[in-house]
């Protein structure tokens, strides 16, 4: 909050002396909506909800010229409308969010909120399309994996909220592929709503599969994913 703060009084200066469409002013309007979401999933972990959403609201304000920052506040923004049993409100911004990411073709991202949209349309008990956007990041997460590992150079990554260096794929690797196994995880959970048994036991497997070649045996994900994969088998088959 102290660097929020700082970096408010910092605006407010290179307002004066740069005006409010120069690259300092972007820079620090991107620095603030960057700590302001950082700050809100803090909150909201917290159960702070109220404070979550005022500092949404000030990133919203700070991103009006940057869309990735608009992404990131919108994908925030519907973690609040679930945080609050608002699903509709939800579904609404992660939308928003899907859109811009499209736009700004940043299928690293889309993927995420592609699961997002999953969860939310799973909880408004509408499975058919849940398991459309699970498919979809199943989708981009695979063709993104295959564009990175033909040339590396040519497909970095970047998070919302993290600085990753593009030097080093194999931290990349993992996080994506871990992403990957709980999308194929997802599309069994929405085909188990959906009755078809026989589909959903394939996801799981396949969702286990893929954890253990590509994160290990050991992992705690691929155990959760062998778990679920092992209980299906019992109760579908």
């Amino acid at each position: 909050m102290e660097a929020i703060g700082i970096l408010e009084e910092l605006l407010k200066i290179k307002k004066v002396h740069f005006g409010t469409t120069s690259k300092e002013f972007s820079r620090t309007c991107k620095q603030l909506c960057e700590i302001c979401n950082i700050l809100a999933v803090y909150y909201l972990k917290k159960e702070d909800v109220n404070s979550a959403l005022d500092l949404l609201k000030k990133s919203e304000e700070l991103c009006e010229n940057n869309e990735l920052g608009q992404a990131m506040t919108f994908n925030n923004m519907a973690c609040y409308y679930r945080r609050i049993g608002k699903m509709r409100a939800a579904l609404n911004f992660l939308q928003k969010a899907l859109t811009i990411e499209a736009r700004l073709q940043r299928p690293e991202v889309q993927a995420d909120t592609h699961l997002n949209i999953c969860a939310v349309l799973s909880q408004l008990n509408k499975h058919e399309l849940a398991l459309n956007h699970a498919m979809s990041a199943v989708i981009l997460l695979q063709e993104m994996m295959l564009a990175k590992k033909l040339d590396p150079e040519s497909y970095p990554y970047e998070d919302y909220n993290d600085e990753i260096d593009n030097d080093a794929p194999p931290e990349l690797n993992k996080d994506r592929t871990a992403v990957l196994a709980i999308a194929y995880h997802n599309m069994g959970v929405e085909q188990e709503f959906l009755k078809s048994y026989p589909a959903a036991i394939l996801s799981y497997k396949k969702a286990v599969n893929f954890a253990e070649k590509n994160l290990g045996p050991e992992d705690g994900i691929t155990l959760n994913l062998r778990s679920v994969f092992e209980n299906a088998k019992i109760e579908l088959d």
